[in-house]
């Protein structure tokens, strides 16, 4: 039985000149000055977060926006280039991508003008 590949588990390796590449455009961003998320209020369009770790420092960048630095516009064109042109094999591990929990920023407070104060 074949199952969509929605519900099914996948993974690619990529070579060693692709992992140089994507290496080398890494180290081009300096994620301690990115922001940890680039938002525009659109409908349209495409959302990813990243996750990057170096030694312990770790930063979540989510990305639903047409205005965010050349050097994470770089990094994700890649990765979308790369994963059209991966051999996919399927596996039955169960895998988790922490980068999947969570993808949307939590909706914004309340205006203050529509919060009522109650005097007792």
């Amino acid at each position: 039985m074949e199952y969509p590949k929605a519900e099914t588990n996948y993974f690619a390796i990529i070579n060693d000149s692709q992992r140089k590449e994507l290496t080398e455009l890494i180290k081009k961003i300096d994620f301690r000055k990115i922001d940890s998320e680039y938002y525009e209020n659109y409908l349209d369009g495409s959302a990813f977060q990243i996750i990057i770790r170096q030694g312990k420092f770790e930063k979540k960048v989510f990305v639903h926006s047409r205005k965010i630095p050349k050097e994470l516009k770089s990094l994700s064109d890649w990765i979308i280039k790369i994963k059209q042109n991966l051999k996919l094999t399927r596996t039955d591990k169960n895998l988790q991508f922490k980068s999947k929990n969570g993808i949307l920023p939590p909706p914004p407070p309340p205006s203050i003008e529509k919060i009522r104060f109650i005097k007792k």
